[in-house]
C-alpha cells in the first residue's frame, strides 16, 4: 500500500531509547531530530571560506548529544549554549550518549566520510572527542 502526503506527514515518527550513564548517575532519554535538524547539525561540522568548505569535528559529539537529549516531554534537554559544557565531561559518557543518538538517528561514520568528501579537514576524526 502506498503511503499518502497525508498519512506521512502526520505518522508519528518520532522514537527514543533511554540510555544509562553511569558516569552522570543515571539514565538520560535521547530523541530522534528531525530531518532540518540533522542538516543543521551537518552545516555545523563545515565551514566555508570563498569556495573552500573545510570539516571541522571538533565538539561533533557534543553538537549531537545537545539535539538528542530530551526530557519525559520530548523537549530538548541541552541547547547550543551547552556544548561546550558538555565537550568539558567525561568523553566515555558523552560518547555513550553520542553512540545511541547517532544509531537512532542513523548517522554513521560512513555519513561523516560523505560529509567530507573531498574537503581538508581542520580536525581528524580521531579527535573528535567532544
Amino acid at each position: 500500500m502506498l503511503l499518502s502526503k497525508d498519512q506521512i506527514l502526520s505518522a508519528n515518527d518520532i522514537r527514543y531509547m533511554d540510555v544509562e550513564v553511569p558516569e552522570w548517575g543515571g539514565t538520560v532519554r535521547v530523541g530522534t531530530i528531525l530531518a532540518s535538524e540533522r542538516n543543521l547539525y551537518e552545516q555545523s561540522l563545515t565551514t566555508r571560506v570563498g569556495n573552500r568548505r573545510d570539516v571541522n569535528l571538533q565538539h561533533s559529539h557534543a553538537k549531537l548529544v545537545a539535539l538528542c537529549v530530551v526530557d519525559l516531554e520530548g523537549k530538548r534537554v541541552f541547547t547550543e549554549d551547552d556544548v561546550h559544557a558538555l565537550s568539558r565531561k567525561s568523553s566515555a559518557a558523552v560518547d555513550r550518549v553520542f553512540d545511541a543518538a547517532a544509531k537512532l538517528n542513523r548517522i554513521s561514520e560512513a555519513d561523516l566520510e560523505e560529509l567530507r568528501g573531498n574537503l581538508k579537514p581542520t580536525q581528524t576524526s580521531g579527535s573528535s572527542t567532544s
